[in-house]
């Protein structure tokens, strides 16, 4: 074989037997399946002739199709009995510049499947046809042409309208065309008129794929029901007959629908069958039986077509409850397939519930109005709270502060000597002190004034108010702040609740974190502004509600009041707080 080495060992690896012959039928190639199969050495047949070492094959098949795909140079696949095996075997001849591939395997199993199937279709009382995929009958089995009024010889190529023109097939047709689409067996059953009489058929319709998985054709298997179908009427009828001084004597409203479907198979209206007394007084429709919903009521809510439909598809009931402007109300609703009607039917037991529904709604406004109540009591009590918590800080700062140094003031000038004329120099540096401390007062008291109401959030804006309270506090912490948004306007007091939020959290992180970094930033948008404040301290508990000192308690109060929500998530090298809140 003048191959290379690799093509040789690719050939004897794949899981079918082959062999090459050239351009004159001589065997180039055998691999190891096909020795196996013939039952011979390589030496035996590499160079000899196909036909001198088989001339058996001469007079079959086999012979036409392998000088077929030489001289003409095309792909070939059939099957034959092998003169060695007596058995199926399934061949591909592939041509090749200087002669042909033949690759082939043993399908006597399928042959006997396909033999047993054959056995069992023709047998069977039930209609066994095949049609192609543009819906023409390609085969039927004896019970088809028994039963179909016509020949095989003359039903084949037809389509179903061909084949029965005298019955309405089209839903028959749409389920076939659902099954070439989507490859999805289908249920249907429908009537057919033999001669005289209506005969039902339960027909399934199933794909047969392709080896790509492609729909190339449908099964459909028919049996006659019509027996049954009657016994079934008979017994729905007595049903209905049974139950029907039920349905007049409850209040609910009780109606039997049949939906109706567009192209594209959506629920798009339903037909009134049948409904108790109680229906016109639950939805005020009279002269129903017969018409569609959408001639009643041209504007009801698409929703009632959607769940009728999906109880159909779904064969489920469904219980719900919805608005409908037929009454300008609520229904409560039970709504369950009635397969024994019809694969469209569905059976509706309804109740108008408006004034439950009303009253619900007052209750739940009421309930809303008590609960609006309780939050503003919360944030009153929260904001009482806060305020007293900082006039608290404020008499401390006070306090400990200014109070502390006015003191000393007073402690310092009650040591002049008024009288002593040699106590000059002592009296000068008592005043001097004095004075000293007076200016710290001052000092003290610029802070507090600066921390009751920043002149340089009046004066200079938002953006450099947060500047400054860094600024400020720059010391072991270093503020790196940033922001976003400022541009748009802001009430001055979503300003300053601003300001005194951010300026809180940077003192607890000067004063409790031991922090080297913090990071403030400051987002406003159309609808909210969002505060996220971050620090690589030590950390602090956020479950333990007796560590929140009074800053936190009064960040936490203010946010409250402006119907924002604050998140704290605190480790050891990470604290971070986001805070956000309506505009």
């Amino acid at each position: 074989m003048s191959n290379s080495p690799n093509t040789a060992l690719i050939l004897n690896a794949i899981p079918l037997a082959c062999y090459m012959l050239d351009n004159d039928a001589n065997f180039s190639y055998v691999n190891d399946k096909a020795l196996l199969f013939f039952k011979m050495t390589r030496e035996e047949m590499l160079g000899k002739n196909v036909w001198v070492l088989f001339p058996k094959s001469v007079k079959t098949n086999y012979y036409e199709e392998v000088n077929k795909a030489i001289i003409q140079k095309i792909e070939i696949t059939f099957e034959y009995i092998s003169i060695y095996t007596q058995s199926w075997i399934k061949l591909t001849v592939t041509p090749l510049p200087d002669g042909v591939i033949i690759t082939f395997s043993c399908i006597e199993q399928d042959k006997h499947n396909e033999n047993l199937y054959k056995t069992l279709v023709e047998n069977t009382p039930d209609i066994v046809t095949k049609w192609t995929s543009d819906l023409k009958l390609s085969y039927g089995n004896a019970a088809f042409e028994l039963t179909a009024g016509t020949s095989l010889a003359n039903a084949l190529g037809k389509t179903h309208q061909e084949i029965w023109p005298g019955t309405d097939v089209s839903s028959l047709i749409k389920k076939a065309n659902n099954v070439i689409d989507n490859g999805n067996s289908q249920t249907i059953i429908i009537p057919f008129t033999n001669t005289d009489k209506e005969v039902f058929y339960d027909i399934k319709l199933s794909p047969e794929l392709t080896i790509n998985g492609k729909v190339e054709s449908v099964i459909e298997i028919s049996r006659d029901i019509t027996n049954l179908k009657n016994t079934q009427d008979a017994f729905n009828a007595e049903l209905r007959n049974k139950y029907k001084s039920l349905f007049n004597s409850i209040n609910q409203g009780f109606c039997i629908i049949e939906v109706i479907w567009d192209k594209e198979d959506n629920a798009v209206d339903y037909r009134f069958v049948e409904a108790n007394p109680a229906f016109e007084k639950q939805t005020g429709i009279t002269e129903y039986e017969g018409r569609n919903m959408t001639e009643i009521s041209p504007s009801h809510e698409n929703h009632w077509y959607k769940i009728y439909g999906d109880i159909v598809r779904t064969q489920k009931s469904a219980h719900f409850e919805l608005p409908a402007k037929l009454i300008n109300g609520w229904y409560e609703v039970e709504a369950f397939p009635i397969l024994e009607l019809g694969e469209n039917i569905v059976g509706v037991l309804f109740n108008d519930v408006t004034a439950r529904k009303n009253a619900e709604e007052v209750l739940r406004q009421n309930e809303l109005k008590e609960l609006e109540k309780k939050q503003q009591k919360e944030i009153l009590k929260a904001s009482l709270n806060a305020q007293e918590e900082e006039r608290q800080r404020i008499s401390e700062t006070l306090h400990n502060g200014l109070g502390q140094v006015l003191y000393g003031v007073k402690t310092n000038l009650e040591r002049l000597k008024i009288d002593d004329d040699e106590a000059y120099e002592e009296n000068i540096r008592v005043l001097n002190r004095s004075k000293e401390l007076l200016g710290m007062c001052i000092q003290e008291s610029r802070r507090i004034s600066h921390e009751l109401m920043p002149s340089i959030l009046e004066d200079f804006g938002l953006k450099a108010s947060i500047k400054d309270i860094c600024a400020q506090l720059k010391g072991k912490t270093h503020f790196n702040c940033t922001f976003s948004g400022l541009d748009l306007p802001l009430d001055k007091y979503l300003q300053l609740a601003i300001y005194r939020i951010i300026q809180e959290l940077a003192l607890n992180i000067m004063k409790h974190s031991e922090a080297k970094l913090a990071r403030i930033n400051l987002t406003v948008q159309k609808d909210q502004v969002l505060v996220t404040v971050k620090d690589n301290g030590k950390g602090f508990n956020t479950v333990d509600r007796k560590d929140k000192g009074i800053g936190l308690k009064t960040i936490e109060a203010k946010i409250k009041l402006l119907h924002g929500k604050i998140e704290i998530i605190s480790v050891p090298q990470q604290t971070i707080i986001q805070i956000q809140f309506p505009l």
